[in-house]
């Protein structure tokens, strides 16, 4: 997997229509499972995400529907966007509210670094959960702390 990993990154903007095949369910294996299905194939289309950053952007859409499935894992390839659209913000400040603390501790910086911290919807988040209020505080004075 990691060989395909490398290949996909290697291409660029080219790995673009590939990995949304991936995440569409499109692509799929001999017996016409589609691979989104199987879990690993997925996963290793996110950590390729993850690695092409911006140019990835095509696919916001796709990890933004994930956040449910795949948790910290889709929030890391968020984060790495550039930007995010306002469908993403709400998608993550609902986030906040998770069972799952690594997801609501990495939500924050996502949302910090690209000053959505004030959003509405974050807003509304923060005050219906102590849990990540907390979170969100411990990440704003580590951020601080490191002088971003």
């Amino acid at each position: 997997m990691i060989e395909a990993e490398m290949e996909l990154i290697a291409l660029g903007e080219g790995a673009i229509p590939i990995l949304e095949t991936l995440f569409n369910g499109e692509a799929r294996n001999e017996y016409g499972i589609p691979y989104r299905n199987l879990g690993l194939p997925l996963q290793c289309a996110m950590e390729v995400v993850k690695r092409l950053g911006p140019t990835a952007k095509p696919l916001e859409h796709y990890l933004r529907a994930e956040v449910p499935t795949w948790g910290r894992v889709a929030v890391l390839c968020l984060g790495s966007m550039g930007t995010l659209e306002e469908e993403t913000i709400v998608v993550l400040a609902d986030a906040l509210r998770s069972d799952d603390n690594l997801v609501v501790s990495e939500v924050p910086y996502v949302l910090i670094r690209y000053g959505a911290g004030e959003h509405p919807a974050v807003v509304a988040a923060l005050s219906q959960s102590e849990k990540a209020r907390r979170f969100f505080n411990k990440t704003l004075e580590h951020l601080k702390s490191r002088g971003e």
